[in-house]
């Protein structure tokens, strides 16, 4: 079955594939009101194993069910078809056997809900929607090999997808409406990828096919494949996804003998490799065969080619063969796919993950005579992908969480164990790292290479080479993967009892403080220091590191000792500030917070005495709103739990300062949808700015817990986090925690600068945390649409069978039906009712979403294109570095040149830009263009904006 199994080193025999239940503990969940004899069926689909005798048996107990389960049935193969990925050859076979085993009519209507599912899949916008699709494609693919379909349907099916991507291109062009001409190509590659991305399921059953017509068919697709591409925009419609910047073959670590293939453009690789398959298809018919798709043909006898056009049946006699021809596939056209503008359609079809860091050698071999094709590696890539999406939802942390366990059991060549290893470990790290966004959350990704390291001894180390080389070219890497692989390696390492080969990096110790690899360093036991304790992590540092990357606090503490921990810098400041005279006394208003703390005043105390005392009327809301959210932090600093404690007492307090000077600016908030506050912009920002000054510089992230807590009680919203960028972010007394300044006095450093991971933090949780809101009010919405087309179906069908009956004049049954159809319509009438009340929540939340988005994306750029003297030279420095073509060698390792705090400001901005443009759509775009337009003086910016521009809207930026 597609030759030797693996265990990424060991051997299994097993064709699991990532059937749900087997051994892993992992049952599929129970459908309600199902009955046992269904349920039955279910599972026995789900866990058939692909071998001969099982699926024969299987087949014949369904063909003697399938009369009066025909429904039934078709759902629960379709399930496992989009659900179980590495089956799809298992269910082609049972399907191809009930097609020789009397059962063609079930196989017929099969046949139609299967093209009529596709379609269906092809006109969502949904990233499940799209690996559905996929899988169904694949899966029709297939059909002409078990004798369902004719090669000639699959070539037309194959052909319409490319036909409607490379239209869609047509049409784009001759409107030239600039960039939202542009939307159509992030789903033109997803339409060319599904076509391309079945051929090594389909390709030998193609090519061998007798049918007329069907080998110039199968090249033409690739013609067309070759006009669309040369229509698209070259490295991609996207050129903010790649993890890494391109460079020299010597920068990937490509060695003298390599294949040159691994092209910059993910859908020119694919298409590369099946096209070089096809042309060496040409001499040797076995090219197209893969260890990860079984050969279905020499496994049954039904399906032996020997026969022509009959089939051989069970007891041996012959049989016509039965095609099915199904009406042609109706794929949506791209306006259809609900995409408003070039940054919302970049984030609906994103880029394909992909990550080559290794040596072509390591993880596939150079495609010689006797080893692995052009198409081994991209099945198995396929293969991961797909596993990790199937079984990534609500995963749980067990010994062994699902997805890890059949991640070690996929059908991989047993040729090379350490070729696979690495080729998992690279593909799972371009996943995590894939930008803008991972598919999946990053925790997952760290959860499952933990796993496959504690359940493969020889895993840990080409999971190790892997990092190393990332190590070695760091320069090329994206700062916000760099963030991204910082994080995962610190909770890699907090489970591996801190072990790490360190040594091998001793020589970051005589790097400059701006060194990228000195820096990435740094922040891989910045991070660490959140889960473990100080001494612990030193001990764990080699001698000659331990003082290079561990963070001096003492030195970072106040200077007087009396708050250590706290950024004492912003301490005094705040202490002058709020000190006023009254009856010629002088009061320190933080020191009486402070006390009044101690003591637990209510919080309508606490704003009676700013009024009784004056300090409201000297010192004006925002200060008062700064000192009590500074007395506040400080009073509970001993732990996350007196902090968010006190945080929630003096709720009200804030609030009301909050409200104070009538700022009339209405937001939604994040507790009650649709209602409206009057909160002061200004205010806002100083609670946000004062939670984040007290911890500058000091503990990691305490100041990103702050302002979360903040966010999460709706003392303050996204708004006045843009506000604070705007007008703190890109302050002189600001600074980035791992930067050049870092060992700069914290007594000059007051706040943040963007350009820290902090600051980063902060401006991408406000946006997350209503955008996460939004999704939860969609998803409440999109159950109660689903239940009502449930509803619709359903009392369409007793309506129908209420007409067959009364036909027959079966009254009785008859009414029956009909009084069920209406018991139902009274459901769906009050189905339709939740779905109006569940619609304006949604709205609104999807709106409160965009603005935040837009908001704090304007405060970025706004405060980008305003930087003068000497930083606006660094940043205009930084943009051409971020155009130019990476270094390559050492000079992206050992030897990289150091990198500014513009640098890193405008890498992260960028990241925040790409990041939220599903959430931000045209209001994005739009603030975009309004910060350009609102900055008087951009001359000599046009990079920077360049870059901007391109974050949001692809390639071109706001040219296009």
């Amino acid at each position: 079955r597609g030759g030797k199994r693996h265990r990424h080193g060991g051997d299994g025999s097993q064709h699991r594939g990532g059937g749900r239940g087997n051994g892993g503990g992992f049952r599929p969940p129970p459908v309600p009101g199902m009955d046992r004899e269904l349920r039955e069926m279910r599972n026995a689909i789900v866990h058939l194993d692909g071998s001969p005798e099982m699926t024969g048996n299987l087949a014949g107990l369904l063909a003697a069910d399938l009369p009066n389960l025909t429904q039934q049935a078709t759902e629960f193969i379709l399930e496992c078809v989009e659900e179980l990925p590495v089956k799809t050859p298992v269910y082609v076979a049972l399907v191809g056997l009930l097609n020789t085993r009397g059962s063609q009519k079930f196989v017929g209507d099969f046949v139609d809900s299967l093209f009529e599912r596709l379609e269906l899949r092809l006109a969502s916008s949904t990233t499940d929607d799209q690996l559905r699709a996929k899988l169904l494609v694949r899966y029709i693919t297939m059909l002409p090999s078990v004798f369902v379909l004719k090669a000639s349907v699959v070539i037309d099916t194959l052909d319409s997808l490319l036909c409607c991507a490379s239209d869609a291109a047509d049409v784009a062009k001759s409107a030239q409406k600039g960039g939202s001409a542009f939307a159509w190509q992030p789903r033109g590659d997803f339409l060319v990828k599904c076509a391309l991305a079945a051929t090594p399921w389909c390709g030998a059953s193609l090519v061998s096919s007798t049918e007329p017509g069907t080998s110039d068919g199968f090249d033409n697709l690739f013609v067309s494949t070759q006009e669309y591409l040369g229509k698209r925009a070259k490295n991609g419609p996207d050129p903010a996804s790649g993890t890494f910047k391109s460079a020299t073959s010597a920068s990937v670590g490509a060695g003298a003998g390599d294949v040159s293939l691994l092209a910059d453009d993910w859908l020119e690789e694919i298409f590369g490799r099946v096209n070089e398959t096809r042309r060496a298809g040409r001499e040797n018919p076995n090219a197209w065969q893969t260890a990860g798709v079984p050969a279905l043909i020499g496994l049954f006898d039904e399906f032996s080619m020997a026969n022509g056009d009959e089939a051989m049946t069970t007891n041996g006699e012959s049989r016509a063969r039965n095609y099915h021809t199904p009406p042609p596939v109706k794929v949506p056209d791209v306006e259809a796919a609900s995409i408003e503008c070039a940054a919302s359609a970049m984030a609906t079809f994103p880029a394909r993950p992909r990550l080559r860091i290794l040596s072509q050698k390591m993880t596939e071999g150079l495609w010689e005579a006797g080893d692995w094709g052009p198409l081994e590696r991209f099945v198995a890539e396929e293969y991961i992908a797909d596993t990790l999406a199937a079984f990534e939802p609500g995963f749980r942390r067990g010994a062994v969480i699902p997805a890890a366990e059949q991640l070690g059991t996929l059908p991989l060549p047993g040729d090379h164990p350490e070729r696979c290893q690495f080729l998992v470990a690279e593909t799972l790290f371009g996943e995590m790292l894939s930008l803008p966004r991972s598919p999946h959350e990053p925790v997952f990704y760290h959860v499952v290479v933990q796993d496959l390291c504690s359940q493969i001894p020889t895993f840990p180390k080409m999971m190790a080479k892997v990092v190393g080389q990332m190590f070695t070219q760091i320069a090329r890497m994206d700062y916000e993967a760099r963030d991204r692989l910082a994080n995962w390696m610190a909770h890699h390492l907090s489970c591996f009892d801190l072990a790490w080969p360190w040594r091998s990096w001793e020589h970051v110790k005589d790097q400059e403080s701006d060194h990228p690899q000195l820096v990435f360093c740094k922040s891989v036991v910045a991070k660490l220091l959140r889960s473990c304790f100080q001494k612990r992590v030193f001990d764990s540092l080699p001698e000659n590191l331990q003082k290079v990357l561990m963070p001096d606090y003492a030195a970072l503490s106040s200077t007087n000792g009396e708050s250590p921990g706290l950024n004492g810098a912003w301490l005094e400041k705040v202490t002058k500030n709020g000190t006023f005279e009254k009856d010629g006394e002088p009061i320190d208003t933080l020191r009486k917070l402070g006390e009044l703390l101690k003591l637990k005043t209510p919080a309508g105390d606490v704003s009676k005495w700013f009024a009784e005392t004056g300090a409201l009327a000297e010192l004006g809301p925002e200060t008062c709103a700064s000192l009590l959210t500074t007395a506040v932090l400080r009073h509970g600093q001993k732990c996350i739990t007196h902090h968010d404690v006190l945080l929630t007492r003096y709720k009200a307090a804030l609030l009301g300062l909050i409200g104070t000077d009538g700022g009339a600016v209405g937001d939604v908030t994040h507790e009650t949808p649709g209602s409206e506050r009057e909160r002061s912009q200004s205010v806002g920002s100083e609670i946000v700015g004062a939670a984040v000054s007290i911890w500058a510089n000091t503990h990691p992230r305490m100041a990103v817990a702050a302002v979360s807590r903040l966010l999460n009680l709706g003392v303050v919203l996204p708004k006045h986090v843009a506000k604070w960028i705007e007008t703190s972010c890109f302050d002189d007394t600001a600074s980035a925690i791992h930067g050049a300044d870092t060992n700069t006095s914290a007594n000059a450093r007051v706040s943040l600068a963007w350009g820290s991971p902090d600051a980063f933090e902060i401006a991408t949780l406000a946006v997350e945390t209503c955008a996460a809101r939004a999704k939860r009010f969609v998803g409440v919405l999109d159950d109660a649409v689903s239940g009502l087309r449930k509803m619709e179906k359903e009392i369409a069908r007793l309506e129908g069978c209420a007409e067959d009956a009364n036909q027959r004049d079966l009254l009785s049954q008859r009414d029956a039906f009909a009084d069920q159809a209406r018991e139902l319509g009274g459901k769906c009438v009050e189905q339709k009712e939740r779905v109006a009340r569940e619609s304006g929540p949604a709205a609104e939340s999807k709106k409160v979403a965009r603005t935040a988005a837009a908001a704090i994306g304007k405060a970025l750029c706004v405060g980008i294109l305003t930087l003068k003297g000497r930083q606006g030279e660094l940043l205009k420095e930084a943009a051409v570095k971020l155009k130019s073509v990476a270094a390559s060698g050492k000079e992206a390792g050992k030897d990289a040149a150091g990198e500014t705090d513009a640098f890193r400001g405008l890498s992260f901005a960028l990241a925040f830009l790409r990041k939220f443009r599903r959430v931000g759509g045209k209001a994005l775009e739009a603030a975009l263009v309004d910060a350009v337009r609102s900055s008087s003086d951009t001359d000599g910016f046009g990079d920077v904006t360049h870059l901007l521009g391109e974050a949001v809207c692809g390639p071109g930026g706001l040219e296009a």
